[in-house]
C-alpha cells in the first residue's frame, strides 16, 4: 500500500481545480502535450524538468520516511513531502521581470495546501488509495533560495498521512 502513496498523490494534485488553475495563472509548467510539471520523487527530489529560466515552477511529490505512532496502536504513518522549484517572473526575452520567487512558491504551496490537507476528512478517495487523514505537519512551508541559480526558490509542506 505505501508504494501507491506518491502515485495516488501526484494523480490527485494534476486532476484538482487547483493545478488546472495554477497553469492557467502561468505559476506551473506544462510539456508539449499540456501535462503539467508535477512529478513523482526520485533518488534526490529534483523535478524532471528544470523550470530555470521559463519563468514557471515545477512540484516534485515524494515520501520521505515515516512520522512516528499515533497514541493508538503502533502503526507508523506515511511523510507526504510536496516540493515546489519555481522561478521568478520573466520577461518574453527570459530576462527577469521581478524577483518574486518567494512570494510565487509560497503562492503555489497555499494551492497545494488546498490540496492534500484535510483536517475535516472530507475526500477519502485518492486514485487507488483510500486514505483516512491527510494534515499538514505543525511549522507550515518552508522556503528557501536556490544557492548558484537565476533567483530560483524552493519550498517545501510535509503532510501526516493515514492510510
Amino acid at each position: 500500500m505505501i508504494e501507491n502513496v506518491i502515485p495516488a498523490a501526484v494523480a490527485k494534485f494534476v486532476a484538482s481545480p487547483e493545478c488546472e488553475a495554477l497553469v492557467e495563472e502561468g505559476l506551473l509548467g506544462v510539456d508539449v502535450k499540456g501535462t503539467p510539471w508535477v512529478f513523482q520523487g526520485s533518488d534526490d527530489d529534483r523535478p524532471f524538468r528544470d523550470p530555470a529560466g521559463t519563468g514557471k515552477g515545477a512540484i516534485v511529490i515524494t515520501s520521505n520516511g515515516i512520522w512516528g505512532v499515533n497514541q493508538h496502536n503502533t502503526a507508523d504513518f506515511p511523510l507526504l513531502t510536496v516540493l515546489v522549484y519555481m522561478d521568478v517572473s520573466r520577461k518574453a526575452d527570459g530576462t527577469i521581470l521581478m524577483k518574486n520567487g518567494k512570494s510565487r512558491t509560497l503562492s503555489v504551496l497555499r494551492r497545494v495546501k488546498d490540496v492534500f490537507h484535510d483536517a475535516a476528512n472530507k475526500d477519502h478517495e485518492w486514485p487507488g488509495l483510500y486514505v483516512v487523514s491527510c494534515v499538514m505537519q505543525p511549522g507550515g512551508f518552508s522556503v528557501m533560495g536556490i544557492p548558484n541559480s537565476d533567483a530560483m526558490h524552493r519550498g517545501a509542506a510535509n503532510f501526516e498521512l493515514s492510510i
